[in-house]
């Protein structure tokens, strides 16, 4: 809820309260950030954390790289059943999404993908795939801009 409070000219007090009225549900412009998001994702996995400039993830230790070669040929780092991957780059089981009016949540419940983010100190090296890139984030914030622009009638 938005509460402007302003002694004097009910002409401003009614503009801001006019403002804050049309941006009030956010979700079309959280929705178009969402699809943005589940790209950067899908991108940050198939590129191992090399995507946009950004150093790829830390490398398998010799050990489990033979044993994932064997047990699961040809799967990225990150991947062995696919689980993490798709709860969070494409709707799959433990996905999370919450567009509410005011603000919006993207994220997995994968039981193991906090320790993949933030890694394991002395066991398990961090692998972020929630990484955003300085273009993500400037392509994300024009859509809202857009959105809120669109709102005032305003190109």
């Amino acid at each position: 809820m938005v509460t402007i409070s302003m002694t004097g000219d009910t002409r401003v007090q009614n503009s801001m309260l006019h403002m804050a009225a049309r941006t009030q549900d956010m979700r079309p412009a959280f929705s178009a950030v969402y699809k943005e998001m589940l790209a950067m994702f899908s991108d940050t996995f198939q590129s191992e954390g090399g995507r946009k400039g950004m150093a790829r993830w830390a490398p398998l230790s010799p050990q489990y790289r033979k044993w994932k070669s064997i047990r699961y040929p040809g799967m990225g780092i990150l991947t062995r059943s696919g689980m993490l991957r798709s709860s969070i780059a494409s709707r799959g089981a433990g996905h999370r999404k919450i567009l509410a009016p005011t603000f919006m949540i993207v994220g997995t419940s994968n039981r193991y993908a906090g320790y993949h983010q933030s890694g394991v100190v002395g066991r398990l090296p961090s692998r972020p795939f929630i990484r955003p890139s300085a273009e993500d984030i400037r392509i994300w914030t024009r859509l809202v801009m857009e959105f809120i622009r669109g709102r005032f009638g305003v190109r």
